[in-house]
């Protein structure tokens, strides 16, 4: 299994420590959906759509322990960080997700 997000190396037959895959929310959380698909449209605009079959890796989420939140306020709700990000935009992503999640748990 491939992770489903353009330009990602993550498959399934590799030996990384807390690699997970996750399936795409479809009809059991619609508003989940809907959240992950404009997540990658905004990641990239010509990425095809999904199928059943396809599968995000956990490295896409802001806490890999616990990917796919169900909180919507959660910074782990939807993937956020993509292989065509820099360094530095991934840091200050990472910075304010932190922000955020001491927010939510207050």
């Amino acid at each position: 299994m491939e992770c489903f997000v353009k330009d990602c190396p993550n498959h399934s037959g590799m030996t990384v420590e807390g690699l997970r895959f996750l399936e795409f929310p479809w009809k059991r959380d619609l508003l989940k959906h809907d959240a992950w698909i404009g997540s990658l449209a905004a990641g990239y605009e010509d990425h095809p759509s999904p199928s059943s079959e396809s599968r995000i890796c956990n490295g896409h989420f802001f806490r890999k322990d616990s990917a796919a939140s169900l909180d919507p306020e959660h910074p782990s709700y939807k993937p956020l960080f993509f292989p065509s990000m820099s360094k530095e935009e991934i840091k200050q992503l990472r910075k304010s997700c932190r922000e955020r999640l001491h927010q939510v748990k207050k």
